[in-house]
């Protein structure tokens, strides 16, 4: 898939959603990858056209305090 690079770039719609009108302003996968990043995790995609795609959340068990503190950087405008 070559919008996968893109997936989690605001406002990213690929030209199958937008052909379909398919609702949406390409926020979503955005905002979650800020946060699942906020919380020491991250986020994966696996995709195969035609079949779908799966997308993995991974979050670390322990994360210390102090990492947990918002940084201006990830934060998400709307």
């Amino acid at each position: 898939m070559g919008d996968r690079s893109h997936v989690f770039s605001r406002f990213f719609r690929t030209a199958h959603a937008s052909q379909r009108s398919i609702q949406g302003i390409g926020l979503g996968l955005s905002i979650t990858k800020a946060i699942v990043d906020s919380h020491g995790g991250r986020i994966e995609v696996e995709s195969e056209e035609g079949r779908g795609s799966t997308f993995r959340v991974r979050l670390p068990l322990d994360v210390p305090a102090e990492a947990l503190i918002p940084d201006e950087s990830a934060v998400v405008p709307v």
